[in-house]
């Protein structure tokens, strides 16, 4: 039997089209918009998240009686403007995020990266170390090493760091443990390339995707941690603005301005979830396990 070149043009056509029939375009939008705005926050023609006064403290939104446009979303106790804080908050939460996930997969991959190629005693060490790590809860081990280090911007990074590089080393390890026996790492090896570049050239560009989509599925995770450790006072201080602060300092104006709750819940709930399905559909774009959930 014979497939003609337009029959095989619309096969590949098709499949294209099933690859990207699932695309979270709603989560991307989103995660796009919060990243601009936040980023474009301090050119934006809005009132300084950090000033209040006391005379003009808890406002309501525009949408309530007494609210007015000149503060959408109201004012916190401080008299602050609940929407620069947002926008500000949304700065620091990708931030965070970000430098966290990067931080946590460089040091994880390396690790996970030496452990699978070097094998024997070097391998059974740095295991041990990570499943030391992953078996202590995440977020027990987030306030213990935030307790210690203390609050700020640079700790919290650090404390992310810290509790999620053990989820990369070991999904890197379990990949290269694959990648090693192939044929064109033995004839480097063979060659007498060294191995550095074996790792970096060879070995480190056929993990690559499993670390990507592990990375974006992250991502919500430290969202979380570190809003969490901003509520509980170890993380984010003020005058700074950072979404679990925010939900902080509202706690005693739940049933007096419930907005001051609400908001920044919102905001939290609806950037992990956007973050978690971009993260699911990167992991069933690049899992050739999962390509029956394309079809």
């Amino acid at each position: 039997m014979t497939v003609s070149c337009a029959d095989s043009g619309g096969v590949r056509r098709g499949s294209r089209l099933r690859r990207w029939r699932h695309v979270p375009v709603l989560s991307l939008a989103l995660l796009a918009i919060v990243c601009v705005i936040s980023s474009a926050g301090p050119l934006l023609p809005f009132v300084d998240p950090v000033s209040g006064s006391l005379g003009t403290a808890l406002k309501p939104p525009v949408w309530l009686d007494g609210g007015s446009w000149a503060y959408v979303f109201g004012t916190d106790q401080l008299g602050r403007d609940v929407l620069s804080r947002l926008i500000a908050g949304g700065r620091i939460t990708l931030l965070i995020a970000v430098s966290g996930v990067l931080a946590s997969a460089v040091t994880g991959t390396a690790i996970g990266l030496v452990a699978g190629y070097f094998g024997h005693w070097v391998d059974a060490m740095l295991m041990r170390i990570t499943d030391a790590t992953l078996a202590i809860p995440l977020l027990v081990l987030g306030l213990a090493l935030a307790t210690s280090l203390g609050p700020g911007i640079a700790n919290v990074v650090i404390v992310v760091t810290a509790v999620t590089w053990a989820y990369f080393a070991r999904l890197v390890r379990g990949e290269v443990l694959h990648v090693r026996g192939r044929e064109y790492v033995i004839a480097a090896q063979i060659a007498g390339i060294p191995q550095i570049r074996i790792l970096t050239r060879h070995v480190l560009p056929n993990v690559l995707s499993p670390i990507l989509v592990m990375a974006s599925l992250q991502v919500g995770n430290t969202i979380i941690l570190a809003s969490s450790l901003s509520f509980l006072g170890l993380g984010v201080r003020e005058p700074d603005a950072e979404w679990g602060l925010m939900l902080a300092n509202a706690r005693d104006y739940t049933s007096l301005m419930p907005h001051l709750v609400v908001i920044p819940a919102v905001a939290l709930g609806l950037l992990v979830l956007a973050s978690n399905l971009v993260g699911d559909w990167l992991r069933d774009r690049f899992d050739p396990e999962l390509d029956h959930l394309k079809q």
